[in-house]
């Protein structure tokens, strides 16, 4: 199995809040290609147990489902600068859940209609 396919049958391996796919289409296998280049094949795979982690864990308020594509092309903000893709926030050397709202903790229950 080649790096490319490697990541993408690791994303379809991820089970319940998430969105699977059924085909790698050329669009994926780029930006899988491209995050490869800059962020590696183990990177990419933490960064995906990360997010998934994250994604399905009730007592976190985070709710945004990428599509693979979305995931690794993803900006923070509205630059194009591929220092501040999304991704890099969900690997090994990023990645703590503290950096992210629990719904029980003060406010968050009024802010986000808890």
């Amino acid at each position: 199995m080649n790096p490319i396919e490697e990541v993408y049958n690791h994303w379809n391996s991820k089970e319940g809040v998430w969105k699977s796919h059924r085909k790698l289409n050329p669009l994926m296998a780029d930006a899988i290609q491209r995050r490869l280049e800059d962020v590696g094949l183990e990177d990419i795979k933490i960064a995906i147990d990360n997010y998934h982690d994250l994604l399905n864990d009730d007592s976190y308020k985070w709710t945004y489902k990428w599509t693979l594509r979305e995931f690794l092309t993803r900006h923070r903000d509205r630059s194009k600068d591929d220092q501040d893709l999304q991704i890099l926030r969900f690997t090994e050397d990023e990645f703590e859940k503290k950096n992210y709202p629990r719904i029980w903790e003060a406010g968050i229950e009024e802010k986000f209609g808890c």
